[in-house]
């Protein structure tokens, strides 16, 4: 699950339950369906970071690859 996972990156139940349900994350993601439609997304899933780095699941042959890219680009971002 979703908590699950937040937990194995370190980030209490509470938090992520407070974050989760946080009216700026529902209208984050109202605003990103608004404009999925002008985002060349090909495959789910698909991470856009920082409007800059677009990731999917078709660029890696394994989940572990497009965590690790994951994690090397958001290393990168600060």
């Amino acid at each position: 699950s979703l908590i699950l996972l937040a937990e194995n990156v370190g980030l209490s139940k509470s938090r992520f339950t407070n974050l989760f349900y946080a009216a700026e994350t529902n209208q984050a993601l109202k605003d990103i369906q608004r404009e999925a439609t002008n985002l060349p997304i090909k495959g789910v899933p698909t991470v856009i970071l920082k409007q800059r780095w677009l990731i999917d699941a078709s660029m890696h042959k394994t989940s572990r690859s497009l965590i690790n890219t994951l994690n090397y680009l958001v290393s990168q971002e600060g």
